[in-house]
């Protein structure tokens, strides 16, 4: 079992604080480790929610979005993964 699988984010911290120098182009690049770091953070204090499900909440929408408040993580990581492939050459 890995650190990351035990829920230690030491990695990510490392990886974020790794950018700290980098070019303006890794910029966004930053941005998405933020945003993950974010995630990661929130959803370890919520795990039983499902990651939409876990979205959606975040986002205190009042519109309902049955369709992706119900996926269930599996399948979503097999519609990322269909994505990818599809879009991967882009």
């Amino acid at each position: 079992m890995t650190a990351r699988d035990k829920g230690n984010t030491d990695w990510l911290n490392e990886a974020m604080a790794s950018l700290e120098d980098a070019p303006s182009s890794a910029r966004s690049v930053e941005g998405q480790f933020e945003l993950l770091h974010s995630l990661l953070n929130v959803w370890q204090k919520h795990p039983q929610m499902r990651l939409m499900q876990l979205l959606i909440n975040a986002l205190n929408n009042s519109e309902s979005y049955p369709e992706l408040y119900y996926i269930d993580d599996a399948e979503l990581i097999d519609k990322l993964k269909m994505f990818d492939d599809k879009h991967s050459g882009l």
